[in-house]
């Protein structure tokens, strides 16, 4: 009994730290001033736009603007210009055509998980294609506490996979800059 208190008690620390009453005027500014558009002529920078631009949409619990922007990371990840690994686009496709088709935040932040694999794994190898930086995030409570990573463009963190409910719980692991690799 002992041993459930505490865990319960550690949990609704972490809770706590990542609710904090900043969250809600955090919120109402996401939502009024949303993040400008990343600029993007290549077809890297065209991918990786893409994707922060469904990592907006589900920090403002947007879900059809999520949907759509899904689509547009699908197209993008399908041009045949698209530098890197066949396989591993064809994992970015999967999930991005499953976020568009998303019915609900729930199943939108499932396929925005996967496609943030495949998105990390790509900067990996092929490097940050913006002129602009990105960063890794995470967040330990996403995936029903198993942890999550995403890349965003903001300095503060955005929490795709909470929206409103916590959206400032993580923190940013690194900075990846314009032409570097993620490491």
């Amino acid at each position: 009994m002992r041993g459930l208190l505490v865990v319960c008690v550690l949990s609704g620390q972490l809770l706590a730290a990542c609710s904090g009453s900043g969250d809600r005027a955090s919120v109402a500014q996401a939502q009024q001033k949303p993040a400008a558009p990343v600029a993007a002529s290549t077809p890297a920078q065209k991918l990786v736009a893409a994707y922060l631009g469904v990592q907006q949409k589900l920090a403002a619990d947007d879900v059809k603007g999520a949907s759509a922007a899904f689509a547009q990371l699908k197209a993008a990840a399908e041009v045949q210009q698209l530098a890197g690994d066949a396989q591993l686009r064809q994992r970015i496709v999967a999930a991005a055509a499953s976020g568009a088709s998303a019915k609900d935040i729930g199943a939108a932040r499932t396929a925005f998980a996967n496609s943030s694999d495949g998105l990390l794994e790509w900067l990996k190898r092929e490097g940050n294609p913006l002129a602009s930086s990105v960063r890794v995030a995470h967040c330990p409570m996403a995936r029903d506490g198993k942890g999550a990573r995403w890349l965003q463009s903001d300095a503060k963190i955005r929490n795709p996979y909470f929206g409103s409910e916590m959206l400032e719980c993580g923190s940013l692991e690194k900075e990846v800059k314009p032409g570097a690799k993620l490491d």
